[in-house]
């Protein structure tokens, strides 16, 4: 199906976004939030998406506009009942944020992040974003 197909899509985006990452910031937390996901996808992809979705819909303006205060200005973006991808997601916005982190780099997580605003709308929009798969 082609809504499946647009998950699956969005996961293996978000698994690449995570291993780019990872390479460039090898830690621990981040190593711990792959294997979360890695595992997640394989159960229940349809949570990454939600969770995703529902907690960067506030924000895809500022996504959309490449607007920096997304990651400045939010301290909280990302929420879920069990924190599991709070403290996670939190190690991309510190990466964003110091002063060592060079423009490509931002550059290239203005993109993954621009794709997977853009893939969770899809999804949405085709009626994939409720419920667990």
């Amino acid at each position: 199906m082609q809504e499946d197909s647009q998950i699956e899509t969005f996961i293996s985006i978000f698994k690449d976004f995570l291993n780019d990452v990872y390479t460039c910031y090898p830690e621990t937390a981040l190593y711990v939030f792959k294997v979360f996901i890695d595992g997640l996808s394989k159960t229940n992809p349809i949570y990454i998406v939600n969770t995703f979705s529902e907690n960067i819909e506030p924000y895809k303006e500022f996504i959309i506009t490449r607007n920096e205060d997304f990651f400045i200005s939010n301290k909280e973006v990302f929420k879920d009942d069990n924190q599991k991808f709070a403290g996670h997601i939190d190690k991309i916005i510190n990466i964003w944020k110091s002063k060592d982190t060079p423009p490509k780099t931002k550059e290239c997580i203005w993109r993954y992040m621009t794709l997977l605003v853009k893939l969770s709308d899809k999804i949405n929009c085709n009626g994939n974003g409720s419920g667990k798969k």
